[in-house]
């Protein structure tokens, strides 16, 4: 891969990353794309008509194509991340409008051996391998090539952590199996090792008070001496962000 750093907008949530360096390896039911992980027609026609042929032909006679879809790759997680931290819309969408912050990662670092990136096209694959369903994660609408998004896709059952939606408490990894629709009360974290952490990005709309906090915990670790602080500001003539290195502190 040539490029040797990737960027994920965060909101803050308390500043909270910097506790415990998890990031959510998020479910399809979650994301933000209908389209997300959408088997084509034809492969649904090959499993239901592989089925007829053995025991489970009244399943096959009664499934749907809706339904097939449904539970298609349910228990795998995306954690994304993009070429730039300077794309506004994503400042918007993805770090509080611009009141959170972009975190600087290091892609040499093993925890991102498996990431690839994401492909866009206006048209939907019609036909996919059983050997390639994978590919699905990697493809998505040009409408969302501005975010320039590369993936990793973590099994959820992998996850180091997980978060119960109703109270936000961090848990110790389940020893059990990860059911279908535990995804609906629970969040899968996956730990980012801190030595992969290259700089941290102040949005433009931060307040002091949580700038200020989140860099006495960034400058009060010792694994992360090494990190280096930015500060969005808007461009007095341009409709676009600069950034400045915050020093001295």
């Amino acid at each position: 891969m040539g490029i040797k750093s990737l960027y994920k907008y965060m909101p803050l949530y308390d500043g909270k990353f910097f506790d415990h360096f998890l990031l959510r390896a998020t479910e399809r039911v979650d994301l933000n794309d209908p389209f997300e992980f959408l088997p084509p027609k034809d492969l649904f026609d090959e499993v239901i008509e592989f089925h007829k042929n053995w025991s489970e032909s009244e399943w096959a006679k009664n499934s749907t194509y809706e339904d097939f879809c449904k539970s298609f790759f349910m228990l795998e997680g995306v954690i994304s991340f993009t070429e730039t931290r300077s794309n506004l819309l994503m400042w918007s969408h993805y770090a509080q409008k611009h009141s959170g912050l972009v975190i600087e990662f290091d892609v040499e670092n093993d925890f991102f051996e498996t990431i690839k990136r994401v492909r866009y096209d206006n048209i939907k694959p019609n036909h996919i391998h059983i050997k390639d369903l994978e590919d699905l994660f990697f493809i998505k609408s040009d409408d969302w090539i501005y975010e320039k998004e590369y993936r990793i896709v973590n099994k959820l059952s992998k996850h180091n952590s997980y978060i119960t939606k109703s109270d936000m408490k961090i848990n110790p990894a389940k020893n059990s199996a990860i059911l279908l629709g535990d995804y609906t009360e629970e969040m899968y974290m996956f730990r980012v090792p801190k030595n992969s952490i290259k700089s941290v990005t102040f949005g433009c709309n931060i307040e002091p008070s949580w700038k200020e906090k989140i860099t006495n915990k960034i400058r009060a670790d010792k694994e992360l001496q090494n990190v280096i602080l930015w500060q969005a500001k808007l461009s007095k003539d341009y409709y676009y962000l600069i950034f400045e290195e915050i020093k001295n502190i």
